[in-house]
């Protein structure tokens, strides 16, 4: 069961990478094109293991793995955007609606972040 976790994310992460893949470079994957019903199910599939077996407690290693999800994004749409490709769904960086995602993303890290920071009170306090 511990392995369920990593494996969904990972999983999670390579299909989303072959359908943003697809998405700039339509004539890529031709089975993703025909399969799009099985890679949406496979895609929900693995974000809901992924979301059922993580951890139930944020802590920094879970706020660092949001933070670098964003990055690898961000890197992987500024990658197939100077490779030429051009979105068809879009969602890319050129899309004000993304740039306020991310925005709305980093703020939320940053809270968590800046909660998970604080130090727990002490029961003595409490007394």
């Amino acid at each position: 069961m511990k392995y369920i976790y990593p494996i969904s994310s990972f999983l999670s992460l390579v299909i989303i990478t072959l359908v943003l893949i697809n998405d700039h470079f339509p004539s890529t994957f031709a089975f993703i094109a025909k399969g799009r019903v099985l890679v949406l199910i496979l895609l929900v599939i693995a974000l809901t293991l992924s979301h059922v077996f993580s951890p139930k407690t944020e802590t920094k290693s879970t706020v660092v793995k949001k933070v670098l999800f964003l990055l690898y994004w961000v890197s992987l749409s500024v990658i197939l955007y100077a490779l030429g490709g051009v979105s068809t769904m879009h969602i890319s960086i050129a899309n004000p609606v993304i740039w306020f995602i991310m925005v709305i993303s980093i703020f939320d890290i940053r809270r968590e972040w800046k909660k998970l920071q604080q130090p727990e009170p002490s029961e003595k306090a409490y007394s």
